[in-house]
């Protein structure tokens, strides 16, 4: 008796049907995959006042990248295959403390310009930066400013929100 399976072989590794024929191991859809680098911290001169600019506080950025297909060091192991991690930090705090901002949005896209330089053009971008004490008493929580190409993005970032609420 011979039992015959039909393979497929998928972009992202190996499928194999079962003899019912419905696939097992791995989807048929593409894979998708994203990178979330919350909370990267740094002080910027940043305020709607000259006194509240003249003294650096903590501006914190999350980023979100979106990848239409895995990078390359999910198999190779390899960071010259993948984002650099440090690259990003260390855009962020060139950025942050460039120069003074009067306004998040402003902070926010002077971020998105020179992250978007340093990233592939298949690659999403959504970010979100964060002044932690804005200088009203009724805002518990500062303020927070996001934008990017990736929409996604902003429901990644936001879990970080809630996570930091509740501890």
């Amino acid at each position: 008796r011979s039992v015959s399976l039909d393979v497929t072989i998928r972009p992202f590794g190996l499928a194999h049907q079962s003899r019912s024929g419905t696939s097992r191991g791995m989807s048929t859809s593409p894979l998708h995959s994203n990178l979330v680098l919350p909370g990267v911290r740094c002080r910027a001169h940043i305020g709607l006042s000259e006194e509240e600019r003249a003294e650096a506080q903590w501006v914190v950025v999350d980023l979100a990248l979106s990848f239409t297909s895995p990078p390359a060091a999910t198999h190779s192991d390899r960071i010259d295959d993948t984002v650099d991690y440090a690259t990003l930090t260390a855009t962020v705090v060139k950025v942050c403390t460039s120069r003074p901002y009067v306004l998040l949005e402003r902070l926010a896209q002077a971020l998105y310009s020179e992250l978007r330089e340093t990233l592939r053009a298949e690659t999403g971008l959504w970010l979100e930066a964060s002044k932690l004490r804005a200088p009203l008493a009724e805002l518990e929580h500062g303020a927070r400013f996001g934008l990017g190409d990736w929409q996604g993005g902003a429901s990644v970032t936001s879990a970080r929100r809630v996570a930091v609420r509740r501890n």
